[in-house]
């Protein structure tokens, strides 16, 4: 039995509904083949936004949440179009690429304080990505301040190498700690951190970090239901094959997170293409900055400019879309986590648990087989994303 959340948090669920074609994204994860031939980027010349919807309420505990209605929320603020939004960006150079994104390129800007959590819906009115509030209890507060502080100390007295500090993602230090199967590896195991190991040990047995993986863990199964069971049966059998692989956090299905140390944590432009292209991320923002000034994220396909504060979250599929963040403000300090999943550990499973080039060495026709499937599975997995209709999940 899974462990109850130990927490009540309101999911106030507006949602933003795009005319995002998710069948059309392309793919280009080099570890679980989704891509469909011939797909290219959606043109997004325009949005059909609207706000309606009650709110969801969880019951708090962990595996069992059910959304129910309740009084709806007409009081929501749509995305902008008006460039003076951007009136609070202290960088003036990022401020002039951002209004001519707005005014150019037809970008969104959406203006979220954290209160309340919004689902972002694609043209069949799927749930693409999901702005989660904050948890409006002083516990959970402290515990995102808890988890940055000790993020921040961690960082201080440790050495990052150059690839740690500078990469596709940003100029930040970065390690990633939990479950992987990397390019050429022919069996899933923990991902080396070097001689970091004492420090990120320190930190997934931070009571703190467990309680917001929990909460991210929490709030996937909430939103997307279907997809969290096919990560769940995933681990599963993983886990059941080798049990010696450890978990991160007992309470949760992801097998990886990435620590982004501060001070200065935004990704350029980027997805990530290894994690499953139809699968989940969840993002925590961390620190101390002001949300209006920077920190913002920014959705490329759905051409969204979104306010990003810290202590909420964020899930989506980071294979799939490309993403990025506006710098802080000068003075002002940002990192994040994130938990994820390679792609490369569902192939495996479903492979029977070995590499493609062993399973095409011992058995072809079973690789043949496997080979055809994967041809529809981009489909089958958007089958798995929540629908957000008359405002339930579904």
């Amino acid at each position: 039995m899974r462990a109850k959340l130990d927490v009540k948090y309101k999911q106030s669920a507006t949602p933003l509904e795009t005319d995002l074609d998710s069948d059309k994204l392309e793919t280009t994860s080099s570890s679980y083949e989704a891509k469909k031939e011939g797909a290219t980027m959606p043109s997004r010349d325009t949005f059909s936004f609207s706000f309606r919807g009650p709110d969801l309420q969880s019951n708090g505990h962990e595996g069992t949440e059910k959304a129910k209605q309740t009084k709806s929320t007409p009081n929501a603020t749509p995305p902008s179009r008006d460039p003076a939004s951007l009136k609070n960006i202290s960088n003036p150079h990022v401020r002039t690429i951002l209004d001519k994104m707005m005014k150019e390129d037809g970008f969104a800007y959406k203006a979220w304080d954290g209160g309340t959590s919004h689902p972002v819906l694609d043209s069949l009115k799927r749930v693409a990505v999901v702005l989660v509030g904050k948890i409006n209890q002083e516990s959970y507060q402290n515990a995102t301040k808890e988890v940055f502080e000790g993020m921040e100390a961690c960082g201080a007295s440790a050495y990052f190498s150059d690839s740690e500090s500078k990469h596709k993602r940003g100029k930040f230090p970065a390690v990633n700690v939990g479950i992987s199967l990397g390019p050429g590896g022919t069996k899933p195991m923990r991902v080396s951190v070097g001689g970091h190991g004492p420090m990120m040990q320190r930190l997934i047995d931070n009571k703190h970090v467990q309680r917001l993986a929990s909460h991210q863990d929490a709030s996937f199964k909430f939103w997307q239901p279907k997809l969290y069971k096919h990560y769940s049966d995933m681990m599963v059998k993983l886990r059941g094959r080798n049990p010696t692989l450890r978990k991160n956090f007992p309470r949760s299905v992801f097998a990886s997170m990435a620590f982004n140390f501060p001070p200065h944590v935004y990704t350029h432009r980027h997805r990530d293409v290894r994690n499953l292209p139809y699968g989940m991320c969840a993002v925590h923002a961390l620190g101390n900055f002001d949300p209006t000034a920077g920190g913002h994220l920014i959705l490329w396909e759905l051409k969204l400019i979104i306010e990003f504060p810290p202590g909420c979250m964020v899930l989506l599929p980071s294979a799939t879309i490309t993403h990025s963040n506006v710098p802080v403000a000068v003075g002002q300090k940002r990192a994040s986590i994130t938990q994820y999943t390679a792609g490369s550990l569902f192939r495996h499973v479903d492979n029977g648990f070995t590499t493609d080039a062993a399973l095409k060495a011992s058995n072809k026709a079973r690789f043949e087989v496997h080979s055809a499937a994967r041809l529809c599975r981009w489909e089958k997995g958007l089958n798995m994303w929540s629908k957000y209709v008359d405002g339930k999940i579904i």
